[in-house]
């Protein structure tokens, strides 16, 4: 697999939904991540990926499954927009046979990933970079309620980068919901000693201590929920010394809101 440094992140979640799929009691049971790997030739090991980091990863996708199939269940005529969708699978989760659904990623990983996963006649892969907000003009159902997703995306962008996108879909949709996961500012600083992310040269470049001053949502966006690991459901398919350490970060403040998933909504 020949990528940039920014998108052989996407190796990170992939081999981490691929290799909890091999287990007996899996967080997320995602079979096409497993298939995709194989089809890759990614040796997830050479990652070193820790099992810690592979826990959150798939909680992750997991919480964020379950919000949108809420969203899902609640609009008939939904459209769901995932920004740096990767090698995502999600649409092959929870497609309901009425969703419209977007995937959005820089022209090398789109093109890789028509490759791999061919389109269902109502998913459509655009080409993108996301401040490359020509991509809006694309979104044929503006209309229509969205969510956009940006899983783990953002914390790579600029503050700046970041306000803008907000802007842009609080002015480009009529009903917009926003789900993103955040680093806070200590974590954001600190991150790049990560193993895995030391081995794709990425950098993050953004993190937030307090929901509520999320760049550009004075434009037109609430905060509707945060989401800490440390409450998610499936800390109880854990081993105990997994469940414990998530019992004793829910009670320190600052390793709650280390890494988080946020929910807004536009108030238009």
């Amino acid at each position: 697999m020949n990528l940039g440094e920014y998108e052989a992140t996407l190796a990170i979640p992939l081999c981490a939904r691929a290799m909890e799929a091999r287990r007996s009691r899996p967080i997320i049971c995602d079979p096409h991540a497993l298939r995709l790997v194989g089809a890759l030739g990614i040796e997830c090991e050479s990652l070193a990926i820790p099992r810690q980091t592979q826990i959150t990863l798939c909680m992750r996708a997991r919480q964020i499954d379950r919000w949108i199939s809420r969203f899902l269940e609640q609009h008939d005529d939904a459209v769901v927009i995932q920004l740096g969708s990767g090698l995502d699978t999600r649409f092959e989760r929870l497609d309901n046979g009425r969703v419209i659904w977007y995937e959005l990623d820089l022209p090398s990983v789109a093109s890789l990933r028509s490759e791999l996963l061919p389109e269902d006649p109502r998913q459509r892969t655009l080409g993108y970079s996301v401040t490359d907000f020509a991509w809006m003009d694309q979104i044929e159902t503006k209309d229509s309620p969205v969510t956009v997703v940006a899983e783990g995306l953002l914390m790579y962008l600029s503050e700046e980068s970041v306000g803008e996108l907000v802007s842009h879909l609080a002015e480009g949709f009529r009903e917009s919901h926003l789900i993103f996961d955040c680093y806070s500012v200590m974590t954001a600083r600190n991150i790049g000693r990560h193993p895995s992310l030391r081995r794709t040269g990425a950098s993050v470049k953004w993190g937030m201590d307090d929901a509520g001053k999320l760049p550009g949502m004075e434009r037109g966006f609430r905060l509707e929920e945060e989401w800490s690991f440390t409450q998610s459901e499936d800390v109880a398919l854990l081993p105990a010394p997994y469940r414990l350490a998530f019992v004793i970060a829910h009670l320190i403040p600052a390793a709650r809101r280390a890494h988080r998933l946020l929910r807004y909504r536009s108030i238009r």
